[in-house]
């Protein structure tokens, strides 16, 4: 085995064929200096805030989880989150400065919190701010139903916290879930076109063995109400040709001009993950210019004797996109993360690890599934694990652990993660900020971000 790292034996590389590369990282001594993956000590307390500490009133009680981070301009991050008041789950949007300190121009106090619904439970999820003058903040979350069930709520706000009226109802939208099929409120997502509209992906888990469930693309106008230039009706259906029947998921999306590119996973064998990206034209319809010849439209990786599935997809600076997920070894409880790398058009990227799928491990104690990813202008990526263990490592564009991170490509929160979700994004002058809900106050878990300089 040779070294990546020429003076010392932090990483190492074990090919385990020359379909994927596994990487086991092992801790390395250096002097302490202020180098990429290490605290930022002006964030927070010494680079670490929790909920807990960061809104101290005392009409809020356990759990207090995070659950979106979104960055915005001068350094200032939005953060939505869930928390609980007079007897309910209620959701909580609110606003960091580049120290970790509320925002007080933000909202009333910093944030706002509520219930989408008079008197049922809500929380927040996953944010997307528009990338324009107006910075409108779009939050998914979740509103409990009489009957105990959840459903899905896009929530709109303007850039200084106030619910944008014009959007929805009152400022929101609740997508009802479909008869037999529960909501996954972690793993719904949400990103703005460059056209101003939306596209949704409501996550569910099928509750009946002859209902599998199935991927949904939602496109929404900017006031909310369906697109009806988008698959008729606004509302496109991950079916596979072939295989109508077949379980499919949605966890994220890009845009590539009118073009979107989905990631997620299917069933092309019964009981079998296997992670998949895809392309629709602007009026919905699968593009077939698009990924592998003997699938048009598809990018499919099949990893031998591993179940596969992506979580996240991102757009890097060369206009590549990459994929993170995870790889399961059938009948083992062992989950490693999955990187793909693509060119623009779904075909495997030629500077990326031999063009195949990098599995990565970086202690077999721990699994690191990656949740999250964040893009950064120089096309190297950083991603995080959640699981029995939350990890933040960064790579080279090629895939290669970047050494110069923390001195060993990656580094760890000292915890595992109780509740979803993991996520990142980008701090002040580049720093990278991770949430996580970690062991601590709560069975829940503990809501905190970290910032490391980046």
């Amino acid at each position: 085995m040779d070294s990546l790292f020429a003076n010392d034996k932090s990483i190492v590389a074990i090919p385990l064929s020359n379909y994927i590369g596994r990487y086991i990282m092992t801790t390395v001594h250096r002097n302490p200096s202020v180098q990429p993956g290490t605290p930022d000590p002006a964030f927070g307390d010494q680079g670490t805030l929790t909920l807990h500490d960061l809104i101290k009133d005392p009409e809020f009680a356990l759990p207090r989880l995070l659950k979106g981070l979104s960055s915005v301009s001068q350094g200032k991050t939005i953060f939505s989150a869930q928390m609980y008041r007079n007897d309910l789950y209620v959701y909580v949007l609110g606003r960091l400065d580049g120290n970790g300190r509320l925002d007080t121009t933000f909202a009333d106090r910093g944030f706002i919190a509520g219930n989408f619904v008079a008197t049922q439970s809500s929380a927040g999820g996953k944010l997307a701010v528009q990338e324009s003058e107006s910075g409108k903040i779009y939050m998914l979350g979740w509103t409990e139903r009489t009957d105990g069930w959840a459903d899905l709520v896009v929530a709109c706000f303007d850039k200084k916290g106030k619910p944008d009226l014009t959007f929805g109802e009152s400022g929101r939208l609740i997508i009802e879930t479909p008869p037999d099929l529960e909501l996954q409120t972690d793993m719904s997502s949400v990103h703005v076109q460059p056209d101003n509209k939306l596209l949704i992906s409501p996550s569910y888990l099928s509750l009946s063995v002859s209902r599998p469930a199935t991927g949904v693309l939602l496109r929404l106008l900017p006031d909310g109400s369906p697109d009806s230039e988008f698959s008729n009706n606004g509302r496109w259906e991950f079916k596979l040709p072939g295989l109508p029947n077949a379980s499919t998921a949605i966890t994220a999306c890009v845009s590539q001009g009118e073009k979107i590119v989905i990631a997620g996973y299917a069933q092309f064998k019964e009981q079998q993950n296997t992670a998949v990206l895809a392309r629709l034209d602007a009026s919905g319809q699968i593009d077939v210019s698009f990924g592998d010849k003997a699938r048009p439209g598809f990018h499919v990786v099949e990893v031998a004797d591993r179940t596969t599935q992506f979580n996240t997809l991102i757009e890097r600076s060369d206009g590549s996109l990459l994929g993170a997920g995870a790889a399961s070894t059938a009948g083992k409880k062992e989950t490693a993360g999955l990187l793909v790398a693509v060119t623009p058009n779904g075909t495997p990227h030629q500077l990326f690890n031999n063009r195949k799928p990098l599995i990565t491990q970086f202690d077999e104690q721990h699994d690191n599934g990656w949740a999250s990813a964040l893009a950064q202008t120089d096309n190297r990526f950083v991603v995080a694990s959640t699981g029995s263990w939350v990890y933040v490592a960064r790579f080279q564009p090629d895939g290669q652990p970047d050494t110069g991170f923390n001195g060993k490509g990656f580094t760890n929160l000292d915890s595992e993660s109780r509740s979803e979700p993991v996520v990142l994004t980008s701090g002040m002058e580049g720093r990278i900020i991770v949430s996580a809900n970690t062991i601590g106050l709560s069975p829940e878990g503990v809501g905190l971000a970290r910032c490391f300089y980046g």
